[in-house]
């Protein structure tokens, strides 16, 4: 299979979140289970940054930057090759239904949650 250009969302380290809080956010926006995001937290602290997914366009990628941003969680975008790194997940955890990620975001930030209703 050839590599196709990609854009990948990498999480940086800071010295606010801790690492359980920022695998909650990467859980509920791009679907890494909280282990994982607990290792790529980890990563981020070690190495600076952590590659957390890849997508196939530049808008997704955004979308998700900011999805994490507003979160409190530094995040960026850099275009890559997809393919280069194996652990890459081209698809999030429900990309049929962003609107679903997009509501888990808002009752992050409210702290309301659909249950409680």
């Amino acid at each position: 299979m050839a590599d196709r250009s990609g854009w990948a969302v990498d999480l940086h380290h800071d010295d606010v979140n801790r690492f359980p809080g920022v695998a909650f956010v990467l859980q509920h926006v791009c679907g890494v289970a909280e282990q994982r995001g607990v290792a790529l937290a980890d990563e981020a602290q070690r190495n600076g940054t952590a590659r957390v997914a890849t997508y196939a366009t530049r808008e997704e990628a955004e979308r998700v930057v900011a999805e994490i941003q507003v979160l409190g969680v530094r995040a960026t975008l850099a275009e890559t090759d997809v393919g280069d790194d194996p652990d890459d997940s081209a698809d999030p955890a429900d990309p049929a239904d962003p609107d679903a990620r997009t509501a888990t975001v808002v009752a992050l930030r409210t702290g309301t949650d659909e249950e409680d209703e």
